[in-house]
């Protein structure tokens, strides 16, 4: 199903940077996380920082930043807390009958897409989500927007 991403980019793009500045309290930075690494700092859903964009030749390009924000069916209670996931040779076994995913990523603005003169929030670059809800998802399109504005309320 097609998603007009206009109404949840600016939900998704302030969920995203703060789980970042939770996660960078320890001083490390982003750069310093494990990929896979839950960044979250609510216990009802799982951001995780999933590596950087690459470059023509296949190295890291860390301008561009990947985040897959999961979101279970029970992630409406707030008090619920998102299972583990199974690993499979080192990835992240997806679980499309209890969650979506969505994958973001993040292109900081001193580098792509950069209009002189536009924001200079550091968060203001040009995020790009990844992939469409199918038909058959476990929540629809209005219950992902509603639990991640739940989630933007009850942050830290």
């Amino acid at each position: 199903m097609s998603t007009d991403w206009g109404k949840y980019s600016f939900a998704l793009k302030k969920l995203v940077a703060g789980s970042t500045r939770a996660a960078n309290q320890d001083g490390k930075g982003i750069s310093k996380k494990t990929i896979g690494e839950d960044i979250s700092p609510l216990p009802h859903l799982k951001i995780i920082f999933d590596g950087f964009g690459e470059n023509d030749d296949g190295t890291d390009n860390f301008e561009i930043q990947n985040f897959c924000i999961f979101i279970h069916k029970n992630s409406k209670d707030l008090s619920f807390i998102f299972p583990e996931h199974d690993m499979a040779h080192g990835l992240i076994r997806h679980r499309p009958e209890e969650e979506v995913v969505l994958g973001l990523s993040f292109a900081k603005p001193n580098m792509m897409n950069f209009k002189p003169g536009g924001p200079k929030d550091a968060w203001a670059g040009n995020w790009t989500v990844q992939e469409d809800f199918p038909d058959d998802a476990v929540l629809t399109q209005e219950e992902i927007y509603n639990i991640v504005e739940s989630a933007i309320e009850a942050a830290p």
